[in-house]
């Protein structure tokens, strides 16, 4: 077992004891350097910044879990996306969960969606949109909802408004009915004039 698992486990075990103790070896331990090609490096680094996003969101210590998600970005362009998507949702989730209700929840959650779309990160984007989402309708926020969520379901809108094979076939049937039933009416006119003229 590596000195930083050693650490790792250590600081763990004295969360509940000694929070302050704990902060300061994870604080430690993810600022080290992490070996992007062995995974157990890369294993300790994600499950130390979970911890001390966890103790700094129980502690309710706004501004350094701020800096601490901001401070993991560039870890995350070297691990896979699926692992950096959880790592995000994770580390937003811990920040939202303080329910401090200052807006700054709401800012934050918009600069990591902002961060996902420059990376090219669509998922993550999606996901964390949705999170805001929630987040707006917690609070009430319902133009907000209606101004983030309307894109998402005009886009819907026009795929379900696009021609298919079904709809061209449907369109179709509704054109030939319409012209038997115009066709219909005439002959219909045209019987009752001539009865008419009888």
């Amino acid at each position: 077992m590596s000195s930083a698992a050693v650490e790792l486990e250590r600081a763990q075990s004295l969360l509940k004891s000694s929070p302050q103790q704990a902060f300061e070896i994870l604080n430690k331990l993810v600022q080290l350097e992490t070996d992007v090609k062995d995974d157990e490096s890369i294993r300790i680094k994600e499950q130390t910044i979970l911890e001390l996003a966890r103790l700094l969101s129980k502690g309710k210590q706004v501004k350094d879990l701020e800096e601490l998600i901001r401070f993991t970005r560039p870890f995350l362009n070297v691990i896979s996306k699926a692992k950096a998507g959880t790592l995000v949702r994770a580390l937003v989730d811990s920040y939202v969960n303080m329910n401090v209700n200052t807006g700054a929840e709401v800012d934050l959650c918009r600069e990591c969606i902002e961060w996902a779309r420059i990376e090219k990160r669509t998922y993550l984007r999606q996901s964390l949109e949705a999170r805001l989402l929630t987040l707006f309708y917690d609070k009430q926020r319902y133009s907000d909802v209606l101004a983030l969520g309307m894109f998402p379901y005009r886009k819907a809108s026009i795929e379900v408004g696009r021609a298919t094979p079904y709809t061209q076939q449907g369109k179709q049937t509704e054109r030939q009915t319409d012209k038997q039933t115009e066709s219909s009416k005439q002959e219909d006119r045209h019987g009752d004039r001539q009865a008419d003229r009888h």
